[in-house]
């Protein structure tokens, strides 16, 4: 059947209508408060706790904090990773109770961010002090007792981040872990706070359990990423053994170079020569090693954006 000359005449008007009722309808829904799986997932954790260091001076390389905590002498060292950065004012190492194996509870001498102290690395922080005996009474858990903030994230929120605990803190002779990787903003790499060589078009921060070596060598190391098929091709040419997706599809892209080395933290960055979305980064196994020799095991982890 042929319209009518009134439908005709009404169509324009009910196209608006429907444009209308699909703009409200938008509205509506960015206007609904997230899911409580968002805010779940938005919340900060505590990601791991490793037994760095038993009874042991801190290194010379490490000055700052050597003179921060000039009066401990030989000391146990804990590095404790969250998701979120820390607020460094609200720093205290009364924030923070370690229970050993045996169930005393220890309070840290004094703390610090030292070695990840650059920008964006401070979601790492060291516990020095007493915490039990690497052997007969190892530490357990680690809590957080007081009000540790996060800095504010992209919304401005800030988080405190008291009641925080990991249970089954890494022992001194386990290997590193990755337990984060994140996508290095724009800008922070471009102006060169990734070390990155400039003409690089995406750049990775992965955050090591404990301080890990520089890495030798990261042949075997790919980053899944999404994008077009030119990303793709360009990946493949770039990096021996990658595969090219498909338009759209995702492909791996071999790091082009390595930033942030020989600096005796957890932090290492992935350097890429190609553009596209991160998913997941996979290392092989002796990527990096612990400060005791121990190699990393083959893993891959999710790839986080800026928070």
């Amino acid at each position: 059947m042929k319209p009518t000359a009134a439908r005709k005449k009404n169509l324009p008007a009910l196209l608006a209508l429907a444009a209308l009722a699909l703009a409200a309808l938008a509205l509506l829904w960015t206007a609904l408060p997230p899911s409580a799986e968002a805010v779940e997932r938005a919340r900060p954790r505590l990601l791991s706790a490793a037994h760095e260091m038993d009874d042991k001076p801190v290194p010379w390389s490490n000055l700052w904090t050597r003179l921060l905590c000039a009066k401990a002498g030989r000391m146990d060292r804990i590095a404790l990773v969250f998701t979120h950065e820390i607020e460094e004012s609200s720093l205290d190492p009364e924030d923070f109770a370690i229970t050993t194996r045996s169930g005393v509870k220890k309070t840290p001498f004094c703390l610090t961010t030292s070695p990840s102290d650059e920008e964006n690395e401070d979601r790492t922080i060291f516990l020095l002090g007493d915490f039990g005996s690497a052997v007969f009474d190892p530490p357990l858990k680690a809590r957080v007792v007081g009000s540790l903030t996060t800095e504010p994230n992209l919304d401005n929120v800030i988080y405190d981040m008291r009641g925080l605990s990991y249970d089954g803190v890494a022992l001194l002779d386990e290997a590193p872990s990755l337990v984060y990787a994140e996508l290095i903003a724009p800008a922070e790499r471009e102006s060169g706070g990734s070390d990155c060589p400039s003409a690089a078009k995406a750049a990775l921060r992965l955050t090591w359990s404990r301080a890990v070596s520089d890495p030798q060598d990261w042949s075997a190391t790919f980053v899944n990423m999404r994008g077009d098929s030119a990303a793709a091709a360009e990946a493949g040419a770039a990096a021996a053994g990658a595969a090219a997706g498909s338009s759209d599809g995702p492909f791996d892209a071999a790091p082009s170079a390595i930033g942030d080395r020989r600096d005796e933290d957890n932090n290492t960055n992935l350097c890429l020569s190609v553009a596209g979305s991160p998913l997941t980064v996979r290392v092989p196994k002796g990527f990096v090693k612990s400060a005791r020799g121990l190699p990393n095991r083959e893993e891959e982890v999710l790839v986080h954006r800026a928070r």
